[in-house]
């Protein structure tokens, strides 16, 4: 978030009319077309972000002792830990997790948008560069049209869903093609042994890059608060040894948002995504 220090300014400046922070009039919206986990490459290495500004080696002092991985450029300090998780959780029935999620995101039930306001002039090429839009994540709703080769058709009208809140970035630049941004939140479903379990990804940064053929390539990534990850499987009728077996992979796992007693309560997690240009409706 954006911090604006009118201080001296104010009192300087004669009275007008405020002059919109980011001027631009147009809007650029995408819709996410695939989603998949950040799994480890390769040891030690996973896509993802820095989300506690340490650089945590296992025992150490931050992020619970858990080591942190690098990103493929290089980057130390990349949170997480679910790419460790994932592998124990698809030796049992959750094997499906990624396929289910890309199920609802064809069938229309989870379909997250990315939207751009203030735009100065399309966000469209590699090239495409504005200091200052309006960045948020958003919810659309309807049956999106697949292509005969599987995939979302792009430049779709989709309904905007005004019963989820948009998750404001606020202003964000654009610089050729790569967009950065904070402060996210966006649910998320997530199937264990055949359970559909909604879950929040917390405290979420994300970025992406804009593509040569106008679609755009990022990476979004948060915390998964354990509380509520336990609090879902002990009401949703789950077995009690699927219950037991989240709460051993959390007490292991979490590496984030520690309390006063330095206890990590959340759990890293990291997403990987491709997504189309849309347009948006105010629905009904």
């Amino acid at each position: 978030m954006l911090l604006f220090l009118l201080t001296c300014l104010l009192a300087c400046l004669p009275l007008r009319s405020p002059e919109p922070a980011c001027p631009g009039e147009k809007t650029a919206v995408f819709v996410i077309s695939q989603l998949t986990f950040s799994r480890e490459l390769e040891e030690g290495v996973s896509a993802g972000f820095d989300l506690d500004d340490a650089v945590s080696a296992a025992g150490g002092s931050s992020g619970c002792g858990l080591a942190d991985y690098t990103d493929p450029d290089g980057t130390p300090g990349v949170d997480n830990q679910f790419a460790r998780v994932l592998p124990v959780l698809e030796t049992t029935e959750a094997q499906a997790l990624e396929p289910l999620i890309q199920a609802a995101v064809d069938d229309g039930s989870l379909l997250i948008t990315l939207e751009l306001g203030n735009v100065d002039a399309g966000i469209t090429t590699p090239d495409s560069s504005d200091t200052c839009v309006d960045f948020a994540l958003g919810r659309a709703t309807g049956t999106p049209s697949m292509g005969t080769d599987g995939a979302m058709e792009w430049n779709q009208t989709l309904a905007r869903d005004t019963l989820s809140p948009r998750s404001e970035a606020g202003e964000v630049a654009v610089v050729d093609g790569h967009l950065e941004a904070s402060g996210l939140a966006v649910t998320l479903p997530v199937t264990i042994l055949g359970h559909e379990l909604l879950v929040t990804v917390l405290n979420g940064s994300l970025r992406f890059d804009v593509q040569e053929d106008g679609s755009v390539v990022g990476t979004l990534a948060g915390g998964l608060d354990q509380a509520e990850l336990l609090a879902i499987a002990e009401t949703d009728n789950i077995d009690p040894e699927v219950t037991e077996m989240v709460a051993s992979l959390l007490d292991y796992n979490v590496d984030l948002a520690p309390n006063e007693a330095g206890t990590c309560q959340q759990l890293s997690i990291t997403l990987q995504f491709v997504a189309v240009p849309v347009f948006l409706h105010e629905g009904a």
